[in-house]
């Protein structure tokens, strides 16, 4: 998940602190499919450590896709092409904040 997705509530990875606190409620109601989020920097600082290039970063999946707001009524109303053309024109406008999925493209690390 992409942690400055507007609706996020999780913690960062580097907020989250020891991740054996948060254990119990790995299976809980509650406790979802996600203890925290990644930022962009997090992502590009793990790449890094492990010797791997940042080859693109994608944000991706808008309200109009996720279904969240409600939007998910409209699903089906609504063609697919027209959500997919509202996606990426939201995505276009404020990508960072409106988008609740982050991706990382990675490569080996040319050697010298």
């Amino acid at each position: 998940p992409n942690h400055k997705y507007f609706r996020n509530s999780l913690p960062s990875y580097t907020e989250l602190g020891d991740p054996k606190q948060h254990e119990h409620l790995q299976f809980s109601a509650g406790g979802g499919d996600h203890f925290f989020a990644y930022t962009e920097g997090e992502l590009r600082s793990a790449a890094h450590d492990a010797g791997l290039a940042v080859k693109e970063i994608r944000f991706f999946e808008s309200p109009w896709i996720s279904g969240h707001f409600m939007f998910r009524f409209l699903h089906r109303a609504l063609p697919l092409p027209l959500l997919r053309g509202m996606d990426r024109l939201t995505l276009k406008v404020a990508r960072r904040i409106v988008s609740h999925q982050l991706m990382i493209v990675l490569q080996k690390a040319a050697t010298s």
